[in-house]
């Protein structure tokens, strides 16, 4: 598939409203991280994300007009395997010296291109 096909007018939107979440995601990791290991940290983060990323992506990104419970159940999933990912990706990077604060930081892009194609093609799919 050619990579254009992945950057439409919902990628775009999906930036903007993406650094929004993350903004307020990350805010909290960092914070957390000072007084809690990493696994409590991006849960924490998780929640705040899947609270305000799932109404943001499904009524501004995606434009999803009708609630469907699989839409969330698809969701969760996501940012269930996303929040393990990124615990498990800080903890590897720390194993190296790499401090958990950085490694947070570095994770932000890779886990967001990820996010938006599973969103896009498994998550809000329209058929």
């Amino acid at each position: 598939m050619p990579l254009k096909n992945y950057f439409s007018n919902n990628f775009y939107s999906f930036i903007f409203y993406g650094l929004i979440n993350v903004f307020f995601t990350n805010i909290a990791i960092q914070i957390f991280l000072i007084s809690f290991d990493a696994i409590i940290a991006t849960l924490i983060g998780q929640i705040i994300n899947f609270f305000i990323g799932f109404n943001l992506y499904k009524n501004k990104v995606f434009r999803i007009k009708t609630f469907k419970k699989i839409y969330l159940i698809k969701y969760l999933t996501l940012h269930l395997s996303i929040w393990n990912l990124n615990w498990f990706m800080i903890e590897h990077f720390y194993s190296f010296g790499i401090s958990k604060n950085l490694s947070a930081l570095f994770l932000i892009l890779p886990l967001a291109f990820l996010s938006y194609l599973s969103q896009k093609y498994i998550v809000f799919k329209i058929k």
